[in-house]
């Protein structure tokens, strides 16, 4: 009995000690298990935490580049705006002395009214030009040296040109020039000028003769649409035969005949620009060319007219439709 109760005990104390190092074990193997989860939270950790390390390098490196390429587009838009500008600029500067030179307008070239015409010195020949309907006149001056002289539906051809002062052509305010007719070079006519006022205001001009006797002519400044404003009127009733009309040629004396269908005509030769109505009589055989000229209408009276082979005849010039 006393053996079974000794042996009870020391199994009892077997028993403890193996509970006591089970529970040991037990939290020893919790512990580890709590430490290597720990451990493996601590590397998920540590991953985790280099994660971030690798975003941020990726960062910076984009950062950098986008630096770069903000750092390249500056510089490219700076060249563009500098350049523009630049462009701006000039076109600035080009149109502020295009605009003086254009509101100033020193030359002659241009279209003039005239407005008085006298022999310097005597005032008793004043003679004050009419502005209104074909008794106008009005010079134009054009930049390839014609020159024509427009009264009522004719028009004066002429040539003109800056006179050379020390071997250069000027076109300055006040210079001298020649008005001739390239036909007739013993024609020449030298004169000087003067532009007073501006294109804000009215510009005028001065024509003076160079000579003994001294003719001094006054205008002031127009425009093409209003020297060849003034026409004839047509007649409404007005018929003619469609073959007549068109533009006809005499090569010969050089000379153009238009002939339109509302009763209208341009006759254009070397030395002038004839404009007006026309009548043609088929059974008389005859044309009639009426323009406006000097203050008065004019007229060509009958003249003898012929169609023939597809051509005309007037007088005694054949034209050729073109």
């Amino acid at each position: 009995m006393e053996d079974f109760e000794k042996t009870v005990g020391i199994s009892e104390e077997i028993t403890e000690e193996v509970v006591e190092s089970e529970a040991s074990a037990a939290e020893e193997a919790e512990t580890s298990e709590n430490d290597d989860t720990l451990l493996f939270d601590e590397a998920a950790e540590s991953e985790n935490d280099d994660q971030p390390v690798e975003t941020e390098d990726i960062e910076e490196e984009t950062e950098e580049e986008e630096t770069e390429e903000e750092e390249k587009k500056p510089l490219i838009e700076r060249t563009i705006k500098k350049a523009a500008c630049i462009f701006l600029a000039a076109l600035v500067i080009f149109g502020a002395v295009f605009a003086v030179s254009y509101i100033m307008q020193p030359a002659i070239d241009g279209v003039w009214r005239q407005t008085e015409f006298y022999l310097k010195g005597d005032d008793s020949t004043k003679q004050k030009i009419k502005k209104s309907g074909g008794e106008a006149i009005y010079y134009i001056f054009k930049d390839n040296g014609d020159l024509d002289i427009k009264t009522g539906t004719v028009t004066q051809r002429y040539n003109w040109s800056y006179t050379a002062q020390d071997g250069k052509k000027v076109k300055e305010k006040t210079d001298s020039i020649a008005i001739f007719d390239e036909n007739n070079p013993y024609g020449e006519t030298k004169c000087s000028f003067k532009i007073d006022g501006n294109r804000l205001s009215e510009r005028k001009l001065t024509i003076e003769t160079t000579g003994d006797n001294t003719l001094v002519y006054k205008f002031v400044s127009s425009d093409e649409e209003t020297a060849n404003s003034y026409k004839l009127k047509k007649d409404k009733s007005f018929k003619v035969d469609s073959k007549y009309v068109g533009t006809w040629s005499n090569k010969t004396n050089k000379m153009k005949l238009t002939l339109n269908k509302d009763g209208s005509y341009a006759l254009d030769t070397q030395s002038s620009l004839q404009e007006g109505n026309y009548k043609l009589d088929d059974k008389a055989n005859t044309i009639e060319l009426t323009y406006f000229y000097s203050g008065q209408e004019g007229s060509t009276g009958a003249i003898p007219f012929e169609y023939k082979d597809k051509k005309i005849i007037i007088g005694t010039d054949e034209f050729v439709k073109e």
